[in-house]
């Protein structure tokens, strides 16, 4: 029982992290495409 419910803890946490990482990467992304339109900008 401990096993398969620390397995599925593990399950819930993979796609949290894989969320936070997607997340980060269009964060990053967005932060480089807002810095090339100031500098086409300006």
């Amino acid at each position: 029982m401990f096993v398969t419910l620390s397995f599925f803890k593990q399950d819930e946490y993979q796609k949290k992290a894989a969320n936070v990482a997607i997340l980060s990467i269009f964060a990053g992304s967005g932060l480089e495409l807002i810095r090339n339109l100031i500098q086409s900008f300006s």
